[in-house]
């Protein structure tokens, strides 16, 4: 029994010798943390001291903003892209630097840099729309197509003209640039499918009428005989149509109406005030406004005040008592004319 035992406890001995080995090989075998690398910036520019050295790019706060290879992009923004500051083509692949798109949001390293964006994020402002199809100035055109037609993605009006960017009018063919890009045509060309038909006389939509010649704002307003009014605007912008509609006085299939009027170039003040009244099935009211503008540019104005007609009896009464009044006015002056007569003779007598 003592034999027994001590080979127990002898085997119990080794046991926990060997796991106190085993804990310690663990504990042993636990990775070390590495020491964050400093990068040393003693110029204090942006961009770390020995990166400036690896590519001989000097000291000083204004190595920062020089652009030593002339790809339009300078050190900061060569070492914030990963990119060789020295050499205008860094990988090789027939690619400027400049031209490359790092974020892949459909703008060049450049044109971001130009558009004041973030280079290395598809989505600057985060919210859900890459950087090439925000419109950060309000002119009817995304960054993307600014640099198409040469404008400037940072200002509405790039040349001061008092015509947003979008409503000019690059390739002189009567076509707006925002819609030109809306419809698929090409802003910088009078001719985009080179079929020898100007854009202008092209028929996008197939309806009969050449784009020029398309609606592009219609503004109605109605004022009823009660003094209820009825109010439309309607306007074809880059992208979407808008309708707008405020109706006091209940007008029969209202949104429609645009899609009956079917206007085009050719019409006349006339035959559009005509046109209007009987869409909007009104005859008689206090006073109605339209304004018309078309693509290549051509605008109508009508402005009419509706004059209640009056029937034979009601005219000839007025003229009856005109007439009266007309006699009245007769023997008012020649009742004075007597007066002053008599007036005269006593001044002899």
């Amino acid at each position: 029994m003592k034999k027994v035992v001590g080979v127990t406890l002898a085997a119990t001995l080794i046991l926990s010798q060997g796991a106190g080995i085993a804990g310690a090989a663990e504990k042993t075998a636990q990775p070390v943390k590495k020491a964050k690398t400093v990068q040393v910036d003693k110029d204090k520019n942006g961009i770390p001291d020995s990166w400036q050295k690896k590519y001989k790019l000097g000291y000083g706060k204004k190595v920062a903003s020089r652009d030593k290879d002339k790809d339009g992009l300078s050190n900061l923004q060569e070492y914030q892209l990963n990119l060789n500051p020295n050499s205008k083509n860094t990988d090789k692949d027939k690619v400027l630097d400049g031209k490359e798109d790092f974020d892949k949001d459909s703008l060049t390293n450049l044109q971001e840099v130009q558009a004041k964006l973030n280079y290395r994020k598809a989505d600057t402002d985060s919210d859900g729309i890459k950087d090439a199809y925000e419109d950060n100035d309000r002119d009817e055109l995304y960054t993307k197509e600014e640099f198409v037609v040469g404008t400037n993605p940072l200002t509405a009006d790039s040349d001061k003209d008092g015509l947003v960017d979008g409503e000019e009018d690059k390739d002189r063919d009567s076509l707006v640039n925002a819609l030109e890009f809306s419809i698929g045509y090409n802003p910088v060309s009078a001719d985009s499918d080179r079929d020898g038909i100007k854009d202008s006389k092209e028929d996008k939509d197939r309806d009969g009428i050449a784009n020029a010649n398309e609606l592009k704002k219609l503004s109605i307003t109605l004022k009823d005989t009660n003094g209820d009014k009825f109010k439309l605007k309607y306007k074809l912008k880059k992208h979407k149509m808008t309708v707008d509609i405020k109706d006091g006085i209940g007008i029969a299939d209202a949104r429609t109406i645009v899609e009956r009027l079917a206007l085009s170039y050719g019409i006349t003040e006339e035959e559009l005030t005509v046109k209007v009244k009987e869409v909007l099935g009104v005859t008689e009211f206090e006073e109605l406004e339209i304004e018309v503008e078309f693509m290549n540019g051509k605008e109508l104005e009508v402005e009419e005040e509706y004059e209640e007609e009056k029937d034979s009896e009601d005219v000839e009464d007025e003229e009856t008592a005109a007439e009266e009044e007309n006699e009245e006015d007769e023997e008012d002056e020649e009742a004075a004319d007597e007066e002053e007569t008599e007036s005269a003779e006593e001044i002899e007598a």
